[in-house]
């Protein structure tokens, strides 16, 4: 049995055309392979979380000043 040797690529040397690849716009700018993350709705959280450490901060702050004044 006998084997061809081929100096050629065998998928070929011919870059995909734009049409041809599903990947490019047709300005040939990459499209996005996904989505974005997704929007959350933390936002009321994360400000909650901020108002309920400040206000744990002022109580220490008292707490400290309350004591040191005793």
């Amino acid at each position: 049995m006998t084997h061809e040797i081929h100096d050629e690529d065998p998928r070929g040397t011919e870059p995909a055309s734009q049409a041809d690849d599903p990947t490019l716009t047709d300005d040939g700018r990459a499209t996005p392979t996904s989505d974005p993350a997704p929007a959350t709705n933390s936002g009321p959280w994360i400000v909650i979380g901020i108002v309920l450490l400040a206000v744990f901060v002022v109580v220490l702050i008292a707490a400290i000043t309350a004591g040191a004044m005793a």
